[in-house]
């Protein structure tokens, strides 16, 4: 492909739109480098602007550096970021991506460094911060100490927070309980200690 570009840059324009076989190898060029395979204009006009780019960009994406792990076309199904499609999904093919599309996919992370043999030319590989966890120590909670007086006036007073809490602290339940059930649980509670 390198050399039929080369030649074809050499030539004028019009030489190329007249001779069939030239024309052919502009068609097959430029569908290669910028259309990813896909099918060009053919007329005059359209052979005109492709010509023009390919004597601007060309010859630098001809010269493909990345070698990708895979051959034929590889899947990318479209990303998703809080629910939300961001990025429809792709055909990525080896023999079509360029250096620079290599790069642009491996920086978004729609390809990985382990899909290449050979990286493509400006890659950095992105340091991530390894993050630790820090030990907390979890200093004891103060349990409160209930006498049988305080517990014998909560139960007079009604108080459902309270009546849980003793509850809890009394291990005769794990989590909240209903008033009626919090006070039978403590009467009882009051009858076995006496």
């Amino acid at each position: 492909m390198k050399k039929d570009l080369e030649i074809l840059l050499k030539m004028d324009i019009k030489d190329i739109i007249k001779s069939p076989e030239h024309s052919i190898k502009l068609l097959k060029i430029y569908s290669v480098l910028f259309l990813g395979g896909g099918q060009p204009r053919t007329c005059s006009k359209s052979q005109e602007k492709y010509f023009l780019e390919l004597k601007k960009n060309g010859m630098q994406k001809v010269t493909k550096k990345h070698i990708l792990s895979f051959e034929g076309r590889r899947y990318i199904p479209g990303l998703f970021e809080d629910g939300i499609l961001i990025a429809g999904h792709l055909h990525i093919d080896s023999k079509y991506t360029t250096d620079a599309k290599a790069l642009e996919l491996l920086n978004n992370g729609l390809l990985s460094v382990k899909d290449f043999q050979v990286l493509p030319d400006g890659y950095v590989k992105k340091v991530v911060p390894v993050i630790t966890k820090k030990e907390v120590k979890a200093e004891p909670k103060e349990v409160q100490i209930y006498s049988i007086d305080e517990i014998k006036a909560a139960l007079k007073k009604g108080s459902y927070h309270e009546l849980n809490k003793i509850a809890i602290v009394l291990n005769l339940s794990t989590g909240k309980l209903k008033l009626k059930k919090a006070k039978e649980l403590i009467e009882n509670y009051i009858v076995k200690q006496s």
